[in-house]
C-alpha cells in the first residue's frame, strides 16, 4: 500500500474517533508527516473545538514547518466557531496538503485548496474519495439537501415481522443485537420514534457509550423526539427518567390543556401540520436546531412514513432467525408503500455483521461516486499545475 494512502487511512481511523459528538460538523482526521515520518496527529473531538488540522499541529512533536498533512476533508477557509484552518497551514508553512475530498459547503468548497495554492502549498486531492463521503454521509446530506441526515433501526424476524399477532415485541433479537443498538444511539443526534412505540413498549431510548470522559459526555447533544399529533405523551414515560432533551411533535389539533402538561415537564413542543404530523416541517424544525442527524425506531406506520416521503438515506436492519408468522402480526414498514417492484426503494448493501444468532444488514439508499465538486477542482488544478 502507498505511504499516501497509509496516512490518510490513518486520518479517517482519527476521524472516526469524533462520532457523535462533532455534529453538525464533519468528522475529519489529520495525519503530519516530515521525513516520512509521523509527527503529529489530529481530530475534531467535538462541536466547537479544535479541528483536525490545529489539533495535530498542537500535538506536532517537532516543528511542523516543511511537512505534508494528510486529511480526509478540505481545510476550511472561513471563520465559523474556530479561525480558518489554512492560515493556520500557511502561518506553520506546511508544504504539502493531500485530502481525500472536497467539502461541498459553499463556504469551502474549493476555495480553501486556491488559498493553499496560492501560498504555495502542493496540493492533491481525490485519494480514499469513496471512503471520505462514507464516514461523512450525515454531514454530506445536510449540507446538500438542507435536512438531517435519517436512518432507519428495525429489527425483525426472518418473515419481516416487527412483532406477534399478540402485539408481543419483547424480544425479536438477542441481547447482543439490542446492546449494539443502544451504543449505536450515540452516534446520532436524535432519536425518534411514534407515540405508539411509548405507549406499547415504554422505551428510555437512552443511548450506552464507554471509554469517554465526563467532559466530553457532557458535550453529547441528544435529543428525544416523539411523533405524537394529539399530545398523549404520558408523563411518566421512561424517557423523562434521565436528563435528555424531548421535543415532541403535535398537530394542530392537539389539545391545549396536554400540550401545557407537556411543556411544563419540560418538554419542547413542534406544531407541524393540521391533522397529523408533518415530517418536512418537523426536519425543518430539527435543521434549524443544528440537529445532524436522526435514527428512527419507530414501529410500522412511523417507519413507512419515512419511506412514503423519500426520507431515508440508511438502514439498519436487524434480523432475527425467527418466522413468526400471522396475517394480522406488523411488518416493518406500513404506510401507503410502493405501486410496484420496480418503484420500490432501492438499497445498496454497505456491510453484513454477525451479533450471535441474529444478523445486522446496513443498507444505504444512494450509491456514492466521485462528487462533482471534487472533479472540478482536481480538473482546475491539474490546469493551473500544467
Amino acid at each position: 500500500m502507498p505511504e499516501t494512502e497509509i496516512y490518510l487511512r490513518r486520518a479517517l481511523q482519527l476521524a472516526a474517533k469524533g462520532k457523535g459528538l462533532v455534529s453538525p460538523n464533519p468528522l475529519v482526521g489529520a495525519v503530519l508527516v516530515k521525513n516520512n515520518r509521523i509527527i503529529g496527529e489530529g481530530y475534531h473531538r467535538y462541536f466547537g473545538g479544535d479541528h483536525a488540522e490545529i489539533d495535530a499541529l498542537k500535538n506536532s512533536t517537532e516543528s511542523p514547518k516543511g511537512s505534508a498533512l494528510y486529511i480526509n476533508l478540505e481545510p476550511c477557509c472561513h471563520f465559523g466557531k474556530t479561525p480558518p484552518c489554512t492560515e493556520a497551514l500557511i502561518k506553520n508553512r506546511i508544504k504539502k496538503v493531500v485530502a481525500a475530498m472536497a467539502d461541498p459547503n459553499s463556504a469551502v468548497s474549493g476555495q480553501g485548496f486556491e488559498q493553499l495554492r496560492k501560498a504555495g502549498i502542493e496540493t492533491t486531492i481525490g485519494l480514499l474519495e469513496k471512503e471520505s463521503q462514507e464516514i461523512n454521509q450525515p454531514y454530506l446530506i445536510r449540507t446538500k439537501e438542507r435536512r438531517p441526515f435519517i436512518a432507519l433501526k428495525i429489527a425483525q424476524s426472518l418473515d419481516g415481522k416487527i412483532a406477534a399477532r399478540t402485539g408481543q415485541s419483547k424480544w425479536i433479537t438477542g441481547e447482543k443485537a439490542r446492546a449494539f443498538g443502544r451504543r449505536l444511539r450515540f452516534e446520532y443526534d436524535a432519536i425518534l420514534v411514534g407515540i405508539n412505540t411509548i405507549l406499547s413498549d415504554n422505551p428510555s431510548l437512552n443511548y450506552q457509550r464507554t471509554g469517554i470522559t465526563r467532559n466530553l459526555l457532557a458535550r453529547k447533544r441528544y435529543l428525544k423526539v416523539i411523533l405524537d399529533s394529539e399530545a398523549r405523551l404520558p408523563l411518566q414515560a421512561k424517557i423523562w427518567e434521565e436528563a435528555s432533551r424531548v421535543v415532541v411533535a403535535v398537530a394542530k389539533k392537539a389539545p391545549a390543556d396536554r400540550l401545557r402538561r407537556l411543556e411544563k415537564k419540560g418538554a419542547q413542543i413542534i406544531v407541524a401540520g393540521n391533522q397529523k404530523v408533518d415530517l418536512k416541517k418537523l426536519l425543518d424544525f430539527l435543521y434549524n436546531q443544528a440537529v445532524g442527524s436522526i435514527l428512527v425506531e419507530g414501529g410500522a406506520a412511523t417507519n413507512g412514513s419515512f419511506v412514503d416521503a423519500g426520507l431515508v438515506d440508511l438502514v439498519y436492519l436487524f434480523q432475527a432467525p425467527l418466522i413468526i408468522g400471522g396475517a394480522e402480526a406488523k411488518s416493518s414498514i406500513a404506510g401507503k408503500g410502493f405501486a410496484s417492484p420496480n418503484s420500490a426503494l432501492h438499497l445498496h448493501l454497505k456491510s453484513i455483521r454477525r451479533l450471535d444468532a441474529d444478523r445486522l444488514f446496513i443498507y444505504t439508499t444512494k450509491k456514492i461516486t466521485t462528487s462533482f465538486a471534487t472533479l472540478i477542482i482536481v480538473i482546475t488544478l491539474l490546469l493551473v499545475l500544467s
